[in-house]
């Protein structure tokens, strides 16, 4: 899901405060710092786990965890995304909301892809290995089989996320 939302739809969005004294409005800028804000959050999400009381381990609880990101989709669409045919304004009418979302996008990401490969392996935190360590590099290749697929087929499906987002414009041509 990450790469199919994270470039596509919130490069689309542009800051709604047309003030031009506002450094950080100005489109590049604006992006830039969204960019900055995920990849900050990513990071953060990925050492909260090494805080032992947080990190989740059940596979119900992380499929849950990695599903319950879908409700990102809805909320950044409703931002200020840029579109040729737009006449309405955004329901979203906040640059820190949708820095916010970013943000929490961010830690979701870090927290959930690196929750998910600590646990696919662990002899401790999967129910599935225990008294069978001779599995353990079986689930870890397994799980990054699984990431790498996924960030393909995500990066893949962003190319018609972004037709869908910019109003069946070319994505490849910008």
């Amino acid at each position: 899901m990450k790469k199919s939302v994270f470039p596509p739809i919130t490069t689309s969005v542009l800051s709604v405060n047309k003030d031009p004294s506002v450094f950080w409005s100005l489109p590049l800028v604006f992006q830039a710092t969204h960019f900055v804000i995920f990849n900050v959050a990513d990071l953060a999400g990925r050492l909260i786990i090494s805080y032992p009381p947080l990190l989740v381990s059940s596979p119900k609880a992380l499929v849950m965890l990695s599903l319950s990101r879908l409700t990102f989709i809805p909320l950044f669409l409703l931002c200020n995304i840029t579109n040729q045919g737009r006449t309405t304004p955004p329901v979203i009418n906040s640059d820190e909301f949708f820095f916010l979302l970013v943000l929490l996008l961010g830690l979701t990401n870090g927290y959930t892809s690196c929750s998910v490969m600590v646990s696919a392996s662990s002899l401790k935190l999967n129910p599935l290995l225990q008294n069978k360590s001779i599995y353990i590099d079986t689930a870890a290749t397994v799980a990054s089989f699984s990431l790498a697929t996924g960030l393909v087929v995500g990066s893949i499906s962003s190319f018609a996320v972004k037709a869908l987002v910019c109003g069946g414009c070319n994505p490849f041509t910008g």
